[in-house]
This record gives C-alpha cells, sequence and structure tokens, in this order.
C-alpha cells in the first residue's frame, strides 16, 4: 500500500467524520484507512509534505479539534498571537505540553501524528 496515500486518507478523515451519511466512530474511519498496515512509518514528515499539497485538510483539522468534547486528548488552536497552539488537555490538570507553531500547516502536522495515535489506541 502506498503510504501518501494512506496519509492523504487519514488527513481527510474529520471531513468523512462530520459528513452526513458518516455512521462510523473516528476509530473505525481510521482504521478503514490502513493506518495500521504503516503506522510505524507514519511521521510529521510525510503528514507535513502532505499537508503542503493539500493544505485545505489543516483547516478540517482545526475545526475537528475545536469541535471535540472529551475530558482529554490532543487539541490545535489559534492562539491570542496569532500563532497555534498544539498540547494536551485533562480537564483535571487543564493544558498541558503545549508547542507553538507560526502556521497552521506545522502545527497541524504535529497535532495529526498525535491525535491518529490516540485515536488507534482507543
Amino acid at each position: 500500500m502506498d503510504i501518501n496515500l494512506i496519509i492523504e486518507s487519514i488527513l481527510m478523515l474529520p471531513n468523512k467524520y462530520y459528513s452526513s451519511n458518516n455512521n462510523l466512530s473516528i476509530k473505525d474511519l481510521l482504521l478503514r484507512t490502513n493506518y495500521l498496515e504503516v503506522e510505524k512509518d507514519i511521521n510529521y514528515d510525510y503528514i507535513y509534505q502532505c499537508l503542503i499539497k493539500h493544505p485545505e485538510y489543516a483547516n478540517s483539522w482545526l475545526t475537528y479539534s475545536e469541535n471535540k468534547r472529551s475530558n482529554f486528548g490532543w487539541f490545535i488552536e489559534l492562539n491570542d498571537n496569532s500563532n497555534y497552539s498544539v498540547g494536551y488537555f485533562d480537564s483535571k490538570l487543564g493544558k498541558m505540553k503545549e508547542n507553538n507553531y507560526d502556521n497552521l500547516i506545522s502545527a497541524c502536522a504535529f497535532f495529526v501524528v498525535k491525535e491518529i495515535i490516540e485515536i488507534a489506541e482507543m
């Protein structure tokens, strides 16, 4: 299986998840991308390069993060300095492990790497 096609399928997850005809969990959608076949090979650089080619996916992941309703998990958000923050949120401890990026593509690549690992472990 071509890793680039799998990554592009992964980057389309938020659009598929919020599609009106979807009745699958985000984990089920991730597993259908064949992620598990290449999970050890997927990294920031692969995702970043795919987002450079398809920057429209980055906004979908930003919206996905904003719409998450969870007591814990990774997030990406636009902060007050017009930069993007990616971090981990825990309802008991608050925001942790924040990294700041000056552009959405870089922030999104980091977020997607962390988020898909967490989704797969659900």
